[in-house]
């Protein structure tokens, strides 16, 4: 069933449903309903609906893949919906996860090890550790994660780096 389905069968518009009595399945089956005029039921699993697309789905969500980044042949936008609303009761998808992730990330390319971070706004004040274990204090940009203070001198080139240039430049700074 799409969104343009529904739309014609449903008055207030397109949303997530909640189906009560659902006994069988798992998150990202696709399933029957019925509906009694106040509430839908579970009536069952649809067997016609290809299996693999709930395996991708769930895959995705055991590697914590963000929704922009979820790409596969036979994806459509309702699945997207699903994936967002199970993500969000997701441990690790909350914001500070997500962000304590990129961030992680970033180091790790560089050979640096993420120690903890506070938000400031428009930016977050990283402490990290180079792989000679020297630590660091940063101001990195949210947006591009390019770097707005460094915490040495760099003769006013802050912004030239990134978080993951960033490692490479304080291990090479002597």
């Amino acid at each position: 069933v799409s969104e343009a389905d529904v739309r014609q069968r449903i008055s207030g518009g397109v949303r997530p449903i909640p189906v009560h009595l659902v006994t069988e399945g798992s998150a990202f089956e696709v399933i029957a309903a019925r509906f009694d005029g106040q509430a839908w039921w579970f009536d069952q699993i649809d067997r016609r609906a290809d299996p693999e697309v709930a395996d991708l789905l769930k895959a995705q969500l055991t590697q914590l893949t963000e929704i922009e980044a979820l790409r596969f042949p036979g994806i459509t936008p309702e699945m997207r919906v699903a994936y967002d609303l199970v993500s969000q009761q997701t441990e690790g998808f909350s914001p500070f996860h997500r962000d304590g992730r990129r961030l992680k990330d970033a180091l790790q390319v560089g050979g640096g090890e993420l120690q903890q971070f506070q938000d400031r706004g428009e930016y977050w004040m990283v402490e990290w550790t180079t792989a000679e274990g020297d630590r660091h204090t940063s101001a990195i940009a949210k947006n591009d994660l390019t770097v707005i203070s460094s915490g040495i001198c760099l003769s006013g080139r802050d912004r030239d780096f990134d978080l993951q240039s960033l490692v490479g430049v304080m291990e090479n700074r002597d």
